[in-house]
């Protein structure tokens, strides 16, 4: 039941991702993540997918996205920039954001944390 319930909520996190991503390029640039929390209805739906208040996305985003002009000083398409997505700032691979929500929920064990410290 739990691993149904995850599958339905990235199916649709998946299809709201799509409706934002205006080149279909499979991530999603700052602007395009900052233009779903200006509308209310997308905003429900992602924390609804998500299963995340607005913050923890926020918080969510700011720990994975990617910084492109860092990307591009290291090695450009390797780095996972959508070719010919024209992106300032930084961006998200759809499928990270999905394994990190995977992993959110995941209890930390010791040697994660210490791994951060």
């Amino acid at each position: 039941e739990k691993a149904a319930s995850y599958k339905r909520r990235m199916l649709r996190l998946q299809m709201l991702f799509s409706e934002i991503d205006a080149d279909n390029s499979g991530s999603i640039s700052e602007q395009e993540w900052e233009a779903m929390f200006v509308d209310s209805e997308v905003l429900t739906e992602l924390c609804d997918c998500t299963n995340l208040a607005e913050k923890d996305l926020q918080e969510l985003f700011s720990c994975i996205a990617v910084d492109v002009n860092l990307a591009r000083r290291r090695g450009g398409d390797r780095q996972g920039i959508p070719p010919g997505k024209n992106i300032k700032g930084k961006y998200i691979n759809y499928a990270t954001f999905m394994e990190a929500l995977k992993d959110e929920s995941t209890n930390a064990d010791k040697r994660s944390v210490l791994q951060i410290l």
